[in-house]
């Protein structure tokens, strides 16, 4: 995939999420905020890591969960609920999915399905 294609989507999700802080008054906790300033502020941070983590990773389920591990470990922080404890059984739980979805070896792609002869060898 060239890189323009690649880089794109974090250059876009970044101007998003740097819109949302610029334009959208924060509130004082966590605990005030509305549905919609959570969410216009986690989706484009989870899209932007995820992005970025793909750039590198070039494995979209791997860059999937591990974002979805940086969030989950950044909004247990924001609950006031981060110890030793959570931490490590929630970078645990991201190792182990991590290494259960393996990425597929080349040879799964192909030869599997026959390839078809041309029509000008018939003839």
């Amino acid at each position: 995939m060239p890189i323009l294609k690649r880089v794109f989507p974090v250059l876009f999700f970044g101007g998003i999420l740097g819109l949302v802080i610029w334009q959208i008054v924060p509130p004082k906790s966590f605990d005030i905020a509305s549905y919609f300033q959570i969410i216009v502020f986690w989706v484009p941070l989870f899209l932007l890591l995820f992005f970025i983590l793909n750039l590198f990773i070039r494995f979209f389920l791997r860059s999937f969960i591990i974002t979805l591990g940086i969030i989950l470990l950044l909004v247990i922080k924001t609950l006031d609920i981060f110890n030793i404890l959570t931490v490590i059984l929630t970078i645990l739980s991201i190792i182990f999915l991590v290494k259960t979805f393996k990425k597929p070896r080349r040879k799964f792609y192909r030869g599997k399905i026959p390839k078809i002869s041309k029509l000008a060898k018939q003839r």
